[in-house]
C-alpha cells in the first residue's frame, strides 16, 4: 500500500506519455548541440574516431569476418566489430558523415535517456522522473553523443542490460535471462571492456534467481541461457579467431592496453616523467625483448603479438610495489570519477592547452599544478570551474549514495561492484570516458540526492532491497 505521505509530482512514477517527452527533450538537447559542431567536421572527432572512419569503411569494402586476404591481415584487431558495423551503416544509408553518425547516435542515447529512467523505477518508483531528466541534461551523455566513438552505442545496449538485470531481479524468468545475455553480448560486440565481467554476470544470474525462489531447475537454468545468450552476438567474431588465429580471444587491445598505458602510466608515476616520453622506451624495450629472443613480429599474427605485450606487462607490474599499484589505480580512480565532461568537448579542446599526460609530474599533485598553473589559459580557466561544478555534484551523489545505502543496500552493493570493475579494469587510464559505462549510476545517485535535498522524505519500507 502506498504510503499517505506525499511525493511531489517531479517524482511520481513515469508514464509512456513522460517517457515519450523525455525522449524528444533528450533528443533536442543533443541535437542543438550537434548544431552548433555542424561548421567543421572535425568538431565530431577526437582520439580513435579517424580509425574508426577507416575501418568502417575497410569492413564495406572487404567483408566483416574475413582473418586473411592474399596472406595479409585484413583489419586490425584491436576493436570489436559492433560500431563499426552501425558506422558501415550509416555511410550507407546517409554518407558516413560525421554529422550523420552524430544525428544516429543522439537518437540512440536519448534512448539511452528513458532507459535510465525506468532503471530508476526500478529502484524506486518515485525517481523515474527526475532520473530522466537528469539524464536528458546530462553532460558527458550529450558530448559523447556528438563524437564518433564507440560510447553512446555501447552504453545504450549495458544500460538496457541493465534495466534487463533488474527486472529479472523481481522476477526471475528464463525469458528475462534470454534477454539479459543476448544484451549483454551485444554490448560486448561494441566495447571489450565487459569481458572480464562475464563471471561475475553469470554469478549474478545465480544470485538473483536464488533470492527470487526461482527454485532449482531456475537458479540452474538461468546462468546457462544466460551465458549461451551471450555467446550468439560473439559466435561470428569467436569463429573467425578460433579459425584464423587458433584463439579464443576477442581483440588485441588487452596486451596493448596492458603495456602501452598501464605499464607506462606506472613508470610516469615512478620516474615523474610524461606520457610520450615514456611510451617510446617501452615500445624501444619491447623491440628490443623480441630481438633477443630472435622473434620477429612479422612472423607471428597479431594475437600472439598481444600476447608478448601481456606476457611483458604483466611481469613488470607483479614487479612493480602494490603501494605504488594501488596509488596509481586510486589515482586513475579519482581523475575517472571528477574529471569534468569538457575535457571531451571539441569547443574547448580547440583552445590552447597542456596535456595532462604530457605534463610531468612526480606525483598527482604536483602534475595537476603546473598543468594549471605553469602556462595558465582560457582552457584551464573552463576546466577550473567544471572542476567546482564537478564537486557540487559530487557532493549531491554521495548524499544519494548514503540515502540508497540506507534504504537498498543489496542494491547499492551491486552499483559498487560494478563501477569498482570498470574503474578496475581502466586503472591508471583515466578521463570522463572512461565512467561512462556507469553514468547512468552517477545520474541515478544524483537524481536520489537531489531528491532528498527538495524534500523527498518517502520511506523504503516495502520496497525489494
Amino acid at each position: 500500500m502506498r504510503s499517505a505521505l506525499t511525493i511531489p509530482a517531479l517524482f511520481q512514477p513515469t508514464s509512456t506519455r513522460f517517457l515519450v517527452l523525455l525522449f524528444l527533450l533528450a533528443l533536442a538537447f543533443r541535437i542543438l548541440n550537434l548544431l552548433t559542431l555542424s561548421g567543421d567536421e572535425k568538431m565530431f572527432q577526437i582520439g580513435d574516431s579517424a580509425g574508426y572512419l577507416k575501418e568502417a569503411a575497410a569492413w564495406i569494402a572487404r567483408g566483416s569476418f574475413a582473418g586473411y586476404l592474399n596472406g595479409e591481415i585484413v583489419l586490425p584487431m584491436e576493436r570489436m566489430p559492433g560500431y563499426l558495423w552501425i558506422l558501415a551503416g550509416i555511410r550507407a544509408a546517409f554518407g558516413g558523415t560525421p554529422v550523420a553518425i552524430a544525428a544516429v547516435q543522439s537518437v540512440a542515447d536519448a534512448g539511452t535517456c528513458v532507459l535510465i529512467a525506468l532503471l530508476a523505477v526500478r529502484v524506486h518508483e518515485d525517481f523515474g522522473r527526475v532520473a530522466g531528466i537528469c539524464a536528458a541534461v546530462w553532460p558527458n551523455l550529450i558530448i559523447h553523443a556528438n563524437l564518433v566513438l564507440q560510447d553512446t552505442l555501447f552504453l545504450f545496449l549495458f544500460a538496457a542490460w541493465m534495466l534487463a538485470v533488474a527486472r529479472f531481479a523481481d522476477t526471475p524468468r528464463l525469458r528475462l535471462a534470454l534477454m539479459a545475455g543476448f544484451l549483454f553480448g551485444a554490448a560486448l560486440m561494441v566495447r571489450s571492456v565487459i569481458q572480464f565481467g562475464v563471471p561475475l554476470a553469470v554469478l549474478l544470474m545465480i544470485f538473483l534467481a536464488a533470492r527470487g525462489r526461482a527454485g532449482a531447475v531456475g537458479v540452474a537454468a538461468a546462468p546457462v541461457v544466460f551465458l549461451l545468450a551471450v555467446l550468439v552476438p560473439l559466435t561470428p567474431v569467436l569463429y573467425r579467431n578460433i579459425t584464423n588465429f587458433g584463439t579464443m580471444s576477442l581483440t588485441t587491445q588487452t596486451g596493448l592496453h596492458a603495456l602501452f598505458w598501464t605499464t607506462t602510466l606506472v613508470r610516469m608515476d615512478q620516474k615523474g616523467t610524461d606520457f610520450d616520453t615514456e611510451v617510446k622506451v617501452v615500445q624501444a624495450e619491447f623491440e628490443a625483448r623480441l630481438k633477443a629472443r630472435g622473434i620477429k613480429k612479422t612472423d607471428l599474427n597479431p594475437f600472439e603479438v598481444d600476447g608478448l605485450r601481456q606476457e611483458m606487462a604483466t611481469e613488470e607490474l607483479l614487479a612493480t610495489p602494490v603501494w605504488r599499484l594501488a596509488k596509481v589505480w586510486t589515482q586513475g580512480a579519482v581523475i575517472t570519477l571528477f574529471s569534468p565532461a569538457v575535457l571531451f568537448d571539441k569547443r574547448v579542446r580547440s583552445l590552447p592547452r597542456p596535456s595532462f599526460y604530457a605534463t610531468a609530474g612526480t606525483n598527482l599533485p604536483e602534475r595537476i599544478w603546473r598543468y594549471f598553473f605553469e602556462d595558465p589559459g582560457w582552457f584551464q580557466v573552463i576546466i577550473g570551474l567544471a572542476l567546482l561544478v564537478g564537486l557540487g555534484l559530487a557532493v549531491v551523489q554521495f548524499v544519494g549514495l548514503w540515502q540508497m545505502l540506507r534504504g537498498w543496500p543489496l542494491a547499492t552493493l551491486g552499483i559498487a561492484i560494478l563501477v569498482f570493475y570498470f574503474l578496475a579494469v581502466s586503472g591508471p587510464t583515466a578521463g570522463p570516458k572512461y565512467r561512462m559505462p556507469f553514468e547512468p549510476i552517477m545520474v541515478l545517485l544524483f537524481s536520489i540526492g537531489v531528491a532528498w535535498l527538495l524534500g523527498w522524505r518517502r520511506p523504503p519500507a516495502g520496497v525489494p532491497r
